[in-house]
């Protein structure tokens, strides 16, 4: 059954036998007005005006609040979600392809800024994508012996002065350098990477580069230069 408060017209909705065959007093949960509620179809009888006495009637005591029936909430809410919109939500497709293009935007930055990072040669390497080609054309020559010293710390400095020259008529890209130090019987005991001074070289041209390392092992007898991806 359907509670209607006489004050604030808040409607509700219960049990059809939660006020009983007699009725029972009710609050509103809304606005705490209190009344006397009868069952569906209950009509309280009339008095006939001849029986009315002018005689003081004996003060009815209200109920105690526990016996008020508990009502579930506004039926205001019930009532919107029965009649809410069911209706999907449009999307807004330009938002949706704004976002798409600020992501790949964002992810093609990273891999950009990775790139400068890591070195483009090497991620070359790694992937076998090395330019063996104009790596091939270029010369590698180191016109005098490297320096070996030993230094106060104990440690022995190891420096060499080099030169990349391209003999080709056409520019060419320049990878970086594989330095690698042999002992007696051919093994590599110690290498590293040299980063060259330019990464084009134009034709006929040539550039120097100098390398210094420490503490290389006092069995290392031989230097041996090459581009990285070069076939040995």
């Amino acid at each position: 059954m359907i509670l209607e408060c006489p004050a604030c017209r808040t409607r509700y909705t219960v049990p059809d036998d939660a006020v009983g065959v007699n009725g029972r007093a009710v609050r509103c949960a809304k606005c705490g007005h209190s009344w006397h509620q009868w069952p569906p179809g209950h009509e309280p009888e009339a008095v006939p005006s001849g029986q009315l006495s002018d005689a003081p009637q004996p003060e009815v005591s209200a109920p105690p609040p526990d016996a008020d029936v508990p009502v579930p909430g506004y039926a205001d809410d019930a009532v919107y979600r029965d009649y809410e919109d069911d209706t999907p939500r449009r999307r807004n497709p330009a938002l949706r392809w704004t976002i798409i293009a600020a992501a790949i935007g964002i992810l093609l930055l990273a891999a950009v800024a990775a790139l400068q990072f890591i070195g483009l040669d090497r991620v070359r390497t790694q992937l076998g994508l090395a330019e063996r080609g104009s790596a091939a054309a270029l010369l590698l020559e180191v016109p005098r012996k490297p320096e070996r010293r030993a230094l106060a710390s104990g440690n022995e400095l190891f420096a060499l002065t080099g030169r990349i020259v391209n003999p080709t008529r056409e520019r060419q890209h320049v990878p970086d350098i594989q330095a690698e130090l042999q002992d007696a019987q051919g093994r590599v005991v110690y290498n590293w990477i040299i980063t060259p001074p330019s990464r084009t070289l134009g034709p006929g041209a040539s550039a120097q580069f100098d390398a210094a390392v420490y503490d290389v092992p006092k069995g290392a007898r031989e230097l041996k230069l090459s581009f990285v991806g070069e076939a040995s």
